[in-house]
């Protein structure tokens, strides 16, 4: 029969024989992630990260007022850079540090309120999980805003717990309210989490009332913590709305419109089948008058709220990234797993060990070391270095991927800050950043030797785009070459 799943006591003390599961865990997720950590140079939005950490501290979050990200990220990066320079290898080790503190952080919460065999399972679930591997080897806030969720879910728990027993300590209070006041400054859709528990305080049946003057507490120390970083999302907002840049746009297109469901079933492959058997065994659960604790009611919310809020959100802002978005789940996601998996094997009347174990023998096979990274940088290189004779002008299309090309070409400008003196270096070597089609040079271009468009837009190219006919209207003699790999082209017009 199922039962119940009480939270376990919040004080309980962690037996002796259990001492190891902590160095274990850390043990795994090196050895899963640390090899591969250089295998591929940096990629996609990696060189931004880069490139913005080596402003001067606070220059780089001045310039950040103009971009999608808050600058606690970049500004950790910049001083780990100060400390351990920008390669491969020592600016993703600042995201294996945080996905790993992620890993013991879950194990931890699901640990203290459903017992260590659950609290272990979710962790090596988060461990094998491919985007969390991703996360991981990737330069970029990803792994501490997951960090930062897990973080602020196990304080919501403590504050609740507390309040059910009567009283809440400032001190309990702080372990909420510090990584819920954090997720702003790492990504502004990263309070979405912080939103829900809000909110159960006030719609969650069970709960007692003295929780409600709590959680408006809370609310009120988490505004305040957030009117610093005010500054930078108005002007964001304003600097978008003004230059008609803003991301906030409905989709125009069938392939658009389509996107969030093909990202969604893409990202989160195993995490649909982990879904499947949540709902499935839930489901028949709560249909036989199982009441599941208020903890788990909580999770079940988190998982399909935040995921459906997300899916709604991509059809208005950047369809292609619901993945990033989806990491909030994360917790929800491992921890109802486990439960389910145990819960499955107390109805089948079956030692729920050997459930757990096929698990994560099913996601480990699933597992892929290396995520793939879309834009083949190798490819790029070759092309250009095999291409680019005296006279050859590049241009690089969307602007923005300048910086990633000049992370390989031009590296001694790459290191230039600001922008303007990054780009007149590159320009004094024929590299130019194309935003708009208006931006071709017809003189540059007519008196060139070569002309090399490198197209790395991470969308499928409208039919009817001008930039290859432009410029092959201005070199009607010329004959073209055209490369494609990935979602990387490149045309090469020459005599």
């Amino acid at each position: 029969m199922l039962t119940a799943q009480r939270p376990a006591s919040l004080a309980t003390a962690v037996p002796t024989y259990q001492r190891w599961i902590i160095p274990g865990l850390v043990l795994v997720q090196l050895l899963s992630k640390l090899p591969w950590l250089d295998r591929y140079p940096l990629a996609i939005d990696e060189q931004f990260s880069v490139y913005y950490a080596q402003y001067p501290a606070w220059d780089g979050m001045m310039t950040l007022r103009y971009e999608r990200h808050p600058p606690l990220y970049i500004l950790l990066l910049h001083y780990w850079m100060a400390l351990f320079g920008i390669s491969a290898l020592s600016v993703r080790m600042l995201s294996l540090v945080f996905s790993t503190l992620a890993v013991l952080m879950l194990n931890r919460f699901a640990g203290r309120v459903f017992g260590w065999k659950i609290g272990l399972t979710a962790a090596l679930l988060f461990i094998l999980s491919n985007m969390q591997m991703h996360y991981a080897q990737e330069t970029r806030v990803y792994a501490l805003l997951v960090f930062a969720a897990i973080w602020s879910l196990d304080g919501f728990v403590d504050v609740v717990e507390s309040a059910r027993r009567g009283e809440v300590s400032g001190r309990t209070l702080a372990r909420w309210v510090v990584p819920a006041a954090l997720t702003p400054y790492l990504h502004y859709f990263g309070t979405e989490l912080v939103l829900l528990q809000l909110a159960a305080c006030w719609l969650m049946p069970g709960l007692p009332d003295s929780l409600q003057r709590v959680s408006i507490r809370g609310a009120f120390w988490m505004a305040v913590g957030f009117l610093p970083l005010s500054y930078f999302f108005l002007y964001n907002m304003k600097y978008n709305l003004t230059h008609k840049t803003s991301w906030l746009t409905a989709p125009q297109t069938a392939q658009e419109l389509m996107a969030p469901l093909v990202d969604v079933a893409n990202s989160t492959a195993v995490g649909l089948g982990m879904l499947v058997l949540i709902v499935g065994v839930y489901g028949y659960s709560i249909r036989r008058g199982r009441t599941p604790s208020w903890v788990e009611w909580f999770l079940l919310a988190v998982f399909p709220g935040v995921w459906l809020g997300k899916l709604a959100v991509s059809y208005l802002a950047m369809p292609m990234y619901l993945d990033r978005f989806l990491m909030h789940t994360t917790p929800a996601c491992y921890v109802l797993t486990a439960l389910s998996l145990q819960r499955l094997a107390a109805e089948l009347r079956l030692r729920a060990e050997p459930l757990l174990a096929g698990a994560l023998l099913a996601v480990g096979l699933g597992y892929t070391p290396v995520y793939d990274r879309h834009w083949d940088m190798q490819y790029v290189a070759e092309t250009l270095r095999r291409e680019q004779t005296p006279g050859t002008i590049v241009y690089f299309y969307p602007d923005h991927f300048e910086i990633n090309a000049l992370y390989y070409f031009q590296p001694e400008a790459f290191r230039l800050v600001p922008r303007e003196a990054m780009r007149k270096a590159a320009a004094a070597r024929n590299f130019f950043p194309l935003k708009y089609p208006t931006d071709l040079d017809p003189q540059r271009i007519r008196n060139a030797s070569k002309v090399i468009l490198v197209d790395a837009q991470n969308e499928e190219r409208e039919p009817n785009w001008p930039v290859p006919d432009r410029i092959r209207h201005l070199r009607p003699n010329d004959r073209l070459n055209y490369e494609e790999k990935g979602l990387v082209r490149i045309y090469t017009y020459a005599p």
